[in-house]
């Protein structure tokens, strides 16, 4: 027949926060660039699905370049799927397995502190942690490496962690895991995060770039980190 070439589907080379090293936070609103070809023209009608969930909107840069606005969720090795609809009506579908995550978990603060001795239980510790998600995302949390036998979520930066009765556990390292990503300990008190996932000092001038960086990205304010790290700098 003489009906004209078939237009190649979307090819998705990769998807990477926006702007570079920002963080995808389970709040959802950050921007993620996808690189890739054959995304078609301005015209066209266009959704990207981010593992399960459509994109808030998508911005056509060019016909290898979009940029989409992240929906609220969790977890890490997601789908992305680029779908566009021509003139015609007939959507040309693009898949990428595994190339999306959201941020990870980042501890930042646990109640109450007891230090010098271990937590006794029956006891409740609440964790804060950004990034735990906007709804019950069944959060795992751990202290020092032991589960809680009860894992609470509140809200996208809170978990209740049960000790159990008659358990003993040295107030370190609180972590939350959620949908398989483990945080990261961040809470500057000195003697709670002894073991870094990076194998490096909560107070190194790399670490605390992170949390400045963290920190700005939710809105706070980081000045006395800054100061902080002025002084690491100089010494």
């Amino acid at each position: 027949g003489g009906g004209k070439p078939a237009v190649p589907p979307p090819v998705i080379e990769s998807v990477e926060p926006y702007p570079e090293g920002s963080m995808v936070k389970a709040a959802g609103k950050s921007t993620v660039l996808i690189r890739g070809r054959e995304f078609g023209t301005s015209e066209e009608d266009r959704i990207v699905r981010l593992g399960d969930t459509e994109a808030l909107r998508t911005d056509w840069i060019s016909t290898d370049a979009l940029i989409a606005h992240v929906a609220p969720g969790v977890g890490a090795d997601l789908a992305v799927q680029v779908q566009v609809t021509g003139v015609d009506g007939s959507p040309r579908i693009g898949l990428s397995p595994y190339s999306f995550r959201y941020s990870a978990p980042y501890v930042f603060d646990v109640s109450p502190i007891v230090v010098g001795r271990p937590v006794v239980g029956p006891a409740e510790i609440t964790i804060s942690s950004w990034g735990v998600g906007l709804w019950d995302t069944n959060p795992e949390a751990q202290i020092n490496g032991v589960t809680c036998v009860q894992t609470r979520w509140v809200d996208n930066q809170t978990v209740v962690c049960q000790v159990a009765s008659n358990q003993r556990v040295a107030l370190e390292n609180p972590e939350v895991k959620v949908a398989g990503q483990r945080s990261s300990c961040h809470i500057l008190r000195p003697g709670i995060c002894t073991v870094s996932l990076h194998h490096r000092s909560p107070n190194s001038p790399k670490a605390l770039k992170v949390q400045i960086r963290a920190i700005e990205a939710h809105g706070g304010d980081a000045s006395w980190l800054k100061e902080r790290l002025a002084a690491l700098e100089k010494s």
